[in-house]
């Protein structure tokens, strides 16, 4: 397993409050600070509930829902309006602690893929696995699979029975890709949603073919160097292929960065690290999942109402056990909740969601 356990120095310190979880307010003109000699290095902004048009009396029972009910949650996270305006930590965990994201990993590899689109590496969505990867359809007698592309694998539409039903068997296989690439087909490639971990680590294979990087060096250049991200951890499978599906670590600051970045359509402190037209086409309607949900490229639009029953839009990044980045940009909020994916306790970020932060927001 790679790691990249830098840890991010904190450049200013934050008191926070038991009850409210928040931090006063920040001065700074600039989220960018760096110290003779060293890297830039990113801090956000803080600021009070109030100060956002956030209701602090309700995100404090918040707190105390998550203490008394919701016992399997790490971390929740709230930034609204550049403002990082909720922050707490249970069980121990800190703002430096990476928390296993599971397919959280899968919309990173989505803006992987963009910014390899971006740059010339792949010419476009409509190019075939295959082409980059013929050794790992080397034994495929169903021609079918050989037409498998790029954008069906970051929709889910790649047609394969879903490596997901024997997960476990998928990780201890020899090779994860040609593992996924061999399970029968159940759907012609690009009809039917199927949620499969297997394309996006297809994916990863494709960046590393087409960069002539792994997919976390990819990354390191061109995603997370420029967001400060440092301080995470993330497995190869037994080729060396970085992990396109999961087991990428994170901690809950770094996770709301990936949320910021695509509520401003991929620009990070006015600099352009995904393209506009990537980001509008990774958190729109790619494919139907059920009658309340959609997917779009490796991101989920999930079904989020006003308090009036006004749907609003939203899209997120989800993984198991409860990871989410929810990102809201009618309301300017993205909001980040991690938790246990081994605990028997209860624990709903969506009811959370839906009964104290959403009610929180009063302009």
């Amino acid at each position: 397993m790679k790691r990249g356990m830098k840890v991010v120095m904190v450049m200013t310190i934050c008191t926070l409050s038991i009850l409210s979880g928040c931090s006063q307010t920040q001065k700074a003109s600039s989220n960018l600070v760096q110290e003779k000699g060293k890297a830039a290095s990113y801090v956000w902004k803080e600021a009070l509930p109030k100060d956002m048009g956030m209701d602090e009396v309700i995100l404090n029972q918040m707190d105390s829902a998550v203490e008394s009910k919701h016992t399997r949650t790490y971390s929740v996270l709230i930034v609204r309006n550049g403002h990082i305006v909720f922050e707490k930590y249970y069980h121990n965990k800190t703002r430096n602690t990476p928390t296993g994201v599971f397919s959280v990993t899968k919309s990173v590899l989505s803006a992987l893929t963009g910014i390899a689109i971006e740059k010339g590496y792949v010419k476009n969505v409509d190019q075939k696995i295959s082409d980059f990867l013929p050794q790992v359809f080397s034994d495929v007698t169903d021609s079918r699979k050989k037409e498998i592309t790029i954008k069906q694998a970051l929709s889910m539409t790649g047609g394969l029975e879903s490596v997901d039903n024997t997960i476990g068997v998928w990780f201890q296989s020899p090779d994860w890709n040609m593992n996924t690439i061999n399970k029968p087909l159940r759907n012609e490639p690009g009809s039917k949603f199927e949620y499969n971990t297997g394309l996006p680590h297809l994916l990863s294979g494709v960046l590393t073919k087409a960069t002539g990087m792994s997919t976390e060096q990819f990354a390191n250049k061109y995603l997370f160097g420029p967001l400060d991200i440092t301080n995470y951890e993330w497995s190869q499978d037994p080729q060396g292929i970085t992990s396109g599906g999961t087991r990428l670590s994170l901690t809950p600051r770094d996770m709301a960065k990936l949320g910021y970045l695509y509520l401003h359509e991929g620009e990070w402190e006015g600099q352009p690290i995904v393209s506009k037209k990537w980001v509008q086409a990774s958190i729109h309607k790619q494919v139907e999942v059920d009658a309340n949900t959609d997917y779009g490229y490796l991101f989920w639009l999930p079904d989020v109402k006003d308090k009036n029953g006004k749907k609003v839009f939203a899209f997120e990044a989800n993984g198991y056990g409860g990871q989410y980045i929810r990102v809201i940009p009618e309301w300017n909020l993205v909001v980040v909740m991690t938790s246990n994916p081994d605990s028997s306790a209860n624990s709903s970020p969506e009811e959370l969601m839906r009964t104290y932060i959403y009610p929180s927001i009063k302009s």
